[in-house]
């Protein structure tokens, strides 16, 4: 009206997108032409018909940042090729109204939950909705980089840690000796494809609590462990070197499983209970004597024996020589008291008969040679 004008028009769509250009040309009361291409002051407007472009992943606070477990946070990132509108942006995880941080000038938005008892486990699913400031918007319900979280709140099923066996040296069962050079431990591993990327560890109690952790190595759960009994030695150094490793103590070995988003079960104890003994027996009442009538004195086809005596201990293993040949046999006679023998053959040489005797215990300590 008067001297104001006003010019209109409805995009169709496919009109180039960018700042709006305009041309009007016009006359005024005396017939002079001219064209407004440009406005007087400041305004502005920008055509946009596209979407936004958006990358989206996920990720949990777990170690595991594949996994969510009770507790954790999970969370999900949409990074937009421009600025959006964050009144118009929202978010729902697992069926939960997440909780939405925005960033890089409004173009970064991460929505969050924590997980709770009540969320299902599985695959957590999510939806982003989001616009720009011109009204394009859209909804993601997944991420671009193949990205995704499991919900899992069940800890690995109940078991029991399994044998305990020294390694190395002389092995006698239930007996760590000083001849032992590792501890071989075994953990049943079940068919349980969350625990590919757990871990389970040995934790040892020395006669009574506190137990202590037997590390390393580590009990780093693969697939290939799945359904298995998985067995690691550990060093003479590392089993010695815990607190309350002591001569004579008892030794009683259970363990801790972690699935891969780090749920967790305690095992039963093992039923292989081991005692310390590194101490070698010392013999005492060494006496050598002969089946002759006169038992100083030996001929051929006379048999003669040496007597002994544990200290401390029974006797169950011995080695040596008797005028430079092996023992025949050996007998126990009672409580800590034994006896080897050898029958004279003609292959020992005449004068006193010299022997050798070690003697070894139930732990399978052997001493040092008696002569």
């Amino acid at each position: 009206s008067g001297n104001e004008y006003t010019a209109a028009y409805t995009f169709a769509g496919g009109e180039t997108n960018g700042p709006v250009m305009f041309s009007i040309p016009y006359h005024d009361t005396f017939g002079n032409p001219d064209t407004l291409i440009n406005v007087t002051n400041s305004s502005t407007v920008i055509y946009d018909d596209v979407t936004p472009s958006v990358f989206i992943t996920t990720y949990s606070n777990n170690n595991n940042n594949g996994y969510a477990k009770l507790g954790d946070s999970v969370f999900v990132k949409l990074q937009s090729n421009e600025k959006l509108r964050s009144a118009a942006v929202n978010a729902n995880i697992l069926n939960k109204v997440a909780s939405i941080v925005s960033s890089n000038d409004d173009s970064t938005f991460i929505a969050s939950i924590v997980i709770e008892n009540s969320d299902q486990e599985g695959t957590i699913g999510f939806t982003f909705n989001y616009q720009d400031f011109s009204g394009n918007s859209d909804t993601r319900s997944s991420t671009d980089n193949s990205s995704s979280v499991i919900c899992d709140m069940t800890n690995p099923s109940a078991y029991t840690t399994g044998l305990v066996v020294p390694a190395g040296g002389t092995v006698a069962q239930r007996f760590w000796n000083s001849t032992n050079t590792g501890l071989s431990i075994t953990i049943p591993i079940d068919n349980d494809l969350t625990l590919t990327e757990g871990v389970a560890h040995p934790y040892i109690i020395f006669n009574a609590p506190p137990s202590r952790q037997l590390f390393p190595p580590g009990y780093n759960i693969e697939a290939n462990h799945i359904g298995t009994d998985y067995t690691i030695t550990f060093p003479d150094s590392v089993f010695e070197g815990i607190t309350g490793f002591a001569e004579n103590a008892s030794v009683e070995i259970y363990s801790i499983m972690w699935d891969a988003p780090h749920n967790s079960t305690t095992g039963d104890t093992s039923s292989s209970i081991l005692k310390i003994d590194q101490t070698s027996p010392t013999l005492i009442g060494k006496t050598i004597f002969s089946t002759n009538d006169d038992p100083t004195r030996a001929i051929l086809g006379d048999t003669v024996y040496i007597q002994f005596t544990g200290e401390l201990e029974g006797i169950d293993t011995v080695s040596g020589t008797i005028g430079g040949q092996s023992f025949d046999g050996y007998e126990h006679i009672n409580g800590f008291s034994s006896k080897v023998f050898r029958r004279m053959t003609g292959a020992e040489a005449e004068g006193v008969l010299p022997f050798v005797l070690s003697a070894g215990d139930t732990a399978r300590n052997m001493s040092s040679n008696y002569n």
